[in-house]
């Protein structure tokens, strides 16, 4: 990823959001609408697409809620997005070990697929949050330290 990419997200992470947001509306609409209606072209259970669809759609109102509301420490925020981005990964390969038997070659391309690009958003948003956190001190907002003359007036 690009050097400009990251610090351009650092300066508008309100896009960042917005990027994850938005992904995880669209997992969550084909996981939890699309496979289920292509029916014996999709071997995972129903369940799971349930549980999986739903599991996204949390974390697309957590990032835009973040997108909404831009907090004040958002590389925090970035950076448990990643994590439960991690960890929606993580479960989805655990899926298809368990289920691995009953898959159909759509399941295995969707899946894979869905879990090389999450994990090329986690990288990003990691990489800016790291950049935001490096770059801190020097984006401070605090007026700066006045010297004292030796009468006590300040300068």
């Amino acid at each position: 990823m690009t050097p400009v990419l990251i610090e351009r997200l650092v300066r508008s992470p309100r896009t960042l959001f917005l990027l994850d947001g938005v992904g995880a509306l669209v997992t969550a609409l084909l996981v939890g609408v699309v496979l289920p209606r292509l029916g014996e072209h999709i071997g995972m259970p129903r369940p799971v697409l349930r549980a999986l669809a739903l599991t996204a759609a949390a974390f697309a109102a957590y990032s835009l809620t973040c997108a909404a509301t831009q907090p004040t420490r958002w590389p925090g925020y970035v950076r448990g997005i990643a994590l439960a981005n991690s960890g929606y990964c993580l479960v989805t390969v655990a899926v298809l070990i368990r289920f691995a038997a009953a898959l159909q070659v759509l399941d295995w391309l969707y899946f894979v697929g869905e879990i090389v690009v999450v994990c090329a958003l986690v990288t990003l948003e990691l990489r800016v949050a790291r950049a935001a956190t490096t770059d801190a001190p020097t984006r401070t907002t605090r007026a700066p330290l006045r010297r004292r003359d030796r009468r006590g007036a300040t300068s």
